[in-house]
């Protein structure tokens, strides 16, 4: 009985510290990925067949749609679920805009003047904030490798189209198994269906054909996870900033028409103009040019303080005097020279359900099969803070309106995993020592029963091998740099 219960003992440590070195190559703290697919409006599901989305919803958590921000563009949605605030709060109030305490333009820098006003708090920073050893990355999300607060995610890849879908995914995996420095918080971004369905409209064949891709990605990622073991680990989300609607042919409105182009700039893109005038005394006659047009087009018109409160863009100096706002299924052009023959367009009032995206979510803190309300995606903030146990920043959104989708029994369950890498090695060091005294204390007592067994236990094999992972961005950037494969 005494052989059977000290080798009992000495295989549960000696398990305890197989487990240990296993976990030990993954982030101690809680997992969090967030993939967005680039205006994969809500309803695109159920255009084809999604086994892999519709996998993970059997699986965990979605809602119908989700509502995004005003002005419904990729650069200020993407903004305001990295920080979970309004547009007009953190500043990105499109794709284009012009600043005039700059005096210049946005042409897509990644430059503090432009992300960093002072108050702002993208996640991926405060997750890194949060603790010195936790770590974060953004794969090509927009804006996500910008300078605020003098910080960058310590993983990140700027946008490169020739990166292929796969090729992201993987490099994704192997920042979250890093032996170094594995990440515990990624944003990833797909840029897709978005592009498509520009050029052929939300209802083409080609669109569908994306959404095929966009699945078929997100299966391949499931598989990857599940292989590096992370699938039970990590809470994965999966979103888009946007929808989209057709416009149909002829559904163009000539500014030209309506108004001498040589008395205003317009710094932001259709389907929303903002205009300032060239003389600001003349704000008033373009004004009245415009509401008197609009009653016969197909736009609507407000001065920068009667925009309504419900737009929440109103309260920043990068939104112009005068907001024009497209129809849906409209758009805003000089003269039909500059149209390009888009057969689809966002960025038209979040209130439209054409416009609404995706939401699905799954893993640890999430309940199973379950649909939540809508929710405004400002709200996701202060959600993936209390998923990543970090302190709440300030923001537009709120936990409440999401709290229904978690499961009350989720508590960031202990796991050797969530552990300080210097507490395991700790552990590891009590494990061996405890070890050595109950098979010196066996080999002791068996000795003089003249019951000698010997046990020759090879740590080497008992113990995975290590992977070689990034460890720097130079690797990163040699990696992004190889020659990239067709996408799936």
């Amino acid at each position: 009985m005494l052989e059977i219960e000290v080798y009992s003992r000495t295989f549960y440590l000696f398990c305890i510290l197989y487990f240990c070195a296993v976990c030990s190559g993954l982030s101690p703290f809680p997992k969090l990925l967030v993939v967005s697919t680039d205006g994969f409006r809500h309803d695109y599901l159920h255009h084809v067949p999604t086994p892999n989305l519709h996998l993970l919803m059997k699986e965990g958590v979605h809602a119908p749609w989700m509502k995004n921000v005003f002005v419904t563009k990729t650069l200020p949605n993407h903004f305001s679920i990295m920080t979970g605030l309004y547009a007009e709060s953190h500043g990105i109030v499109g794709n284009e805009m012009f600043d005039p305490v700059l005096n210049k333009s946005f042409s897509g820098e990644n430059t503090p003047e432009w992300w960093d006003n002072g108050h702002v708090m993208p996640i991926l920073l405060a997750n890194q904030l949060e603790d010195g050893s936790r770590v974060s990355g953004e794969m090509m999300w927009p804006g996500g490798d910008s300078l605020i607060r003098n910080m960058k995610p310590f993983y990140n890849a700027a946008f490169n189209a020739s990166v292929s879908f796969k090729e992201r995914v993987d490099i994704v995996i192997s920042w979250l198994i890093n032996e170094k420095f594995p990440a515990n918080c990624i944003f990833l971004y797909f840029q897709e269906p978005d592009h498509t369905g520009h050029i052929f409209g939300p209802n083409s064949p080609e669109i569908r054909e994306k959404i095929k891709l966009v699945d078929s990605t997100i299966g391949y990622l499931i598989k990857k996870l599940k292989e590096a073991q992370l699938y039970e680990l990590l809470n994965l989300i999966i979103l888009s900033d946007h929808g989209m609607t057709e416009v149909a042919d002829g559904n163009l409105i000539e500014m030209d028409s309506i108004l001498d182009p040589s008395l205003y700039h317009v710094s932001s893109g259709s389907p929303v103009w903002n205009i300032r005038p060239v003389d600001a005394g003349k704000l008033d006659n373009i004004y009245n040019t415009l509401k008197k047009a609009s009653k016969t087009n197909h736009f609507k018109v407000y001065k920068k303080e009667e925009i309504p409160d419900g737009y929440h863009y109103k309260n920043n100096r990068r939104i112009m005097p005068i907001l024009v706002e497209a129809d849906e299924g409209w758009l805003l052009m000089h003269n039909r020279s500059k149209f390009t023959g888009k057969k689809g367009s966002h960025g038209y009032n979040n209130s439209l359900r054409s416009m609404h995206p995706l939401f699905i979510a799954r893993g640890p803190a999430f309940k199973v099969n379950f649909t939540v309300k809508p929710f405004n995606n400002v709200d996701l903030y202060p959600l993936m803070c209390h998923l990543l146990d970090i302190h709440i920043w300030p923001s537009n959104g709120s936990l409440e309106n999401v709290l229904p989708m978690l499961d009350i029994r989720y508590d960031k369950p202990v796991c050797f995993s969530y552990f300080n890498p210097f507490v395991i090695g700790i552990l590891a060091i009590l494990v061996i020592s405890v070890s050595g005294i109950l098979i010196g204390a066996a080999v002791l007592t068996l000795s003089k029963r003249n019951k000698v067994t010997t046990v020759d236990v090879n740590l080497e094999t008992v113990l995975p091998k290590s992977k070689e992972g990034l460890s720097s961005k130079d690797e990163l950037k040699q990696l992004l740099m190889e020659g990239s494969e067709d996408e799936m």
